[in-house]
């Protein structure tokens, strides 16, 4: 399906194939890094989503945008072309998935950091979870002045076994001062969204930082327990981080991606057919530091990666 923006014709599909066409047609330099190629191509990718006009915004003309073109510093650099070849990658891999056409409209709407967020659970539930069957789907926002009360989540999730649970996304934002209150309004804001005779897990993005702070880490452990025992139709709370790492040693420049996740599960939620089920859906996080050289290729055969060296896919 297509449409027009700005005079440009736009897809709200993209195919593999003509993936490789716009890959071909970026000149090769063999002095160029893996992440430069593939944020020209993820750039492609974008454009063919969005448009052009999207792209100047967001991207070419953008000072602070979380998809901002910002050369300042290597480290920031690198970040902020990673975060456009994820994105790109989020969107082939998962417009197969229902509802991605609202995760569209969020974008083309301008919310980039929160979208980027719901779509980065999807690729961890494709990716990381331990239930290989479970499915899911992204649930269209409310559009109403008014949200419709517990109607207004983000993701409708299945385990293999049917169970069937309601998911909220919250981001912090990178540059969001740190403090727990800013947690718990982010938790109270998602537990009015979810539904009261449906099982609900919320899930919530931190700043790397955040959880760099071991002492602030531990409150906000407590904060999640004091949370989970106030909110029967709450199952299970998850903080997760995802940060881009740049490493630089005698071998040349390493980039990579660090997934970390604390997982807590509420012992007094209400559903009591549930009791003893194990809410956790990833596996334990190792430590979150990067291997001494990490891999672009990480991923299950599932999962279409667009990071490249040269003109072949």
């Amino acid at each position: 399906m297509a449409k027009k923006q700005g005079g440009n014709r736009v897809s709200r599909t993209v195919t593999i194939d003509s993936i490789r066409i716009l890959n071909r047609l970026i000149p090769y330099r063999a002095s160029e890094s893996i992440t430069a190629r593939s944020d020209k191509l993820a750039i492609a990718v974008l454009q063919k989503f969005f448009g052009p006009e999207w792209i100047e915004r967001h991207i070419a003309k953008s000072r602070k945008g979380f998809l901002r073109n910002d050369i300042s510093t290597p480290e920031t650099r690198e970040t902020c072309r990673m975060r456009r070849v994820l994105l790109a990658e989020m969107l082939y891999n998962l417009q197969i998935v229902d509802g991605f056409a609202s995760c569209i409209d969020e974008l083309v709407g301008g919310q980039i950091e929160s979208t980027y967020a719901a779509l980065e659970i999807g690729r961890m539930l494709v990716t990381m979870a331990t239930d290989k069957g479970m499915t899911f789907r992204f649930v269209k926002p409310s559009k109403t002045p008014r949200q419709i009360a517990r109607k207004d989540y983000d993701l409708f999730i299945k385990f293999s076994d049917g169970v069937e649970v309601r998911g909220e996304t919250k981001c912090k934002m990178e540059e969001t001062k740190i403090t727990l209150r800013t947690i718990e309004s982010s938790m109270s804001q998602a537990k009015s969204q979810l539904p009261l005779r449906v099982p609900g897990i919320i899930f919530i993005k931190v700043p790397r930082r955040w959880i760099d702070d071991e002492v602030f880490a531990a409150k906000m452990r407590a904060l999640a327990d004091r949370f989970l025992a106030r909110s029967p139709n709450i199952v299970a709370l998850k903080y997760y981080i995802s940060r881009i790492v740049r490493d630089e040693d005698a071998l040349g420049e390493t980039i990579g991606e660090i997934v970390a996740f604390d997982e807590r599960t509420n012992p007094k939620h209400q559903f009591r057919k549930y009791r003893d089920r194990n809410w956790h859906m990833f596996p334990s996080t190792p430590s979150a530091s990067p291997p001494q050289r990490m891999s672009y290729n990480g991923m299950p055969a599932n999962w279409q990666r667009l990071f490249v060296r040269g003109t072949e896919l």
